[in-house]
């Protein structure tokens, strides 16, 4: 009697769009449906159509297709385990390793048909939103309640724009399947380089470990959401001015300015553009804004496709800038650029 051998039935884990169909790729999240503007509070209602999580354009659920627990006998759904967490480009390292418990439940759609899904998930390039305590999520499942990071069925995960989310499947059986964040086949990421300018009345010591660091992170934070890039760039031309001086952390550069004595008030860039002029008019090689490719004060080029932010002191205007509005500038030269006022630096920063 010849002894036959069956293969094993297969298991495919793939994560699923907001169409239910198998994704190549996720994004992180939009958190588009994540307010009520009333309110303004984020929305984690059990109701998955008014969750953040649960009504977010970017968001996807995990499917596992696990043909070796078919049956015709079974009465109910049943339930399996899965681990997600997020890695790092070299497809090893661990990103986000959901805390103490990252396993998440998957549901069968129709019992016996060895078909699980999980709740909806959500990915964000921000750890404040992943990781603090107070950004809880419901599970997605009735009557479990909320969830924060590290709690089972939690179902948020930090990620990087050159990661993969990983889904391993059964839990501590080392099988984990990655999918890429962002479509890489074409690549749909793109890089932002940025010039970073302090007017050296407003740079002390240890400034660009601020600049460079925790303020960049928090830019990045932000524009990853978009699948965009952004590194530091620095102008050769503008570094060989006299007085300029490049401060280096790592790989990221920035220029200190020199203000002249001639500026009235060099800590104090007010909305009508007074101050910005009198820089430009003291220093006039300082061309570090206006139309991209051409140089404003006919000393030097800008750099092209490229977003310029100048740290000042303080900014009169509403809300220490935020409202200033772009063409409160006189001098069309001033416009184009972030003015970001760090009149507390010195303070916080000692």
């Amino acid at each position: 009697m010849a002894l036959i051998s069956a293969a094993p039935l297969p298991t495919i884990v793939t994560l699923a769009d907001r169409t239910g169909a198998d994704a190549d790729f996720v994004q992180f999240g939009l958190f588009d449906g994540a307010f009520d503007p009333p309110a303004k509070l984020l929305n984690s209602d059990f109701d998955e159509s008014k969750n953040f999580v649960g009504s977010d354009s970017r968001r996807f659920f995990v499917r596992v297709r696990d043909l070796s627990t078919m049956t015709k006998s079974a009465k109910k759904r049943r339930e399996v385990k899965a681990t997600l967490r997020t890695y790092y480009d070299d497809k090893k390292s661990v990103h986000d390793d959901g805390g103490a418990d990252p396993n998440i439940t998957l549901i069968e759609t129709s019992p016996g048909s060895g078909i699980y899904e999980s709740s909806w998930l959500l990915l964000s390039s921000d750890p404040w939103e992943v990781k603090a305590k107070n950004v809880l999520t419901t599970s997605g499942r009735a009557g479990l309640g909320f969830r924060s990071h590290g709690e089972a069925d939690y179902r948020l995960r930090l990620a990087s724009m050159f990661g993969y989310v990983g889904v391993e499947y059964p839990v501590k059986s080392g099988m984990v399947s990655l999918t890429p964040v962002f479509r890489r086949s074409p690549d749909e990421r793109k890089n932002i380089p940025l010039q970073i300018f302090v007017l050296a009345s407003n740079y002390s010591a240890g400034f660009e470990a601020y600049a460079l660091g925790p303020d960049l992170d928090n830019v990045r934070a932000v524009y990853a959401r978009l699948g965009l890039w952004v590194w530091t760039t620095t102008d050769p031309l503008q570094e060989a001015m006299p007085g300029v001086l490049k401060k280096t952390l790592g790989k990221e550069s920035l220029l200190v300015i020199p203000v002249s004595s001639g500026v009235a008030n060099p800590l104090d860039i007010d909305d009508g553009g007074t101050d910005c002029d009198l820089i430009l008019t003291a220093f006039p090689g300082l061309t570090m804004v206006g139309t991209p490719g051409k140089s404003p004060t006919g000393t030097g080029p800008c750099i092209t496709d490229t977003i310029r932010v100048v740290h000042v002191a303080k900014l009169q205007s509403g809300n220490a800038g935020s409202t200033m509005p772009d063409s409160g500038f006189a001098n069309r030269a001033c416009r184009g650029s972030s003015w970001i006022a760090d009149s507390a630096w010195k303070k916080t920063s000692k």
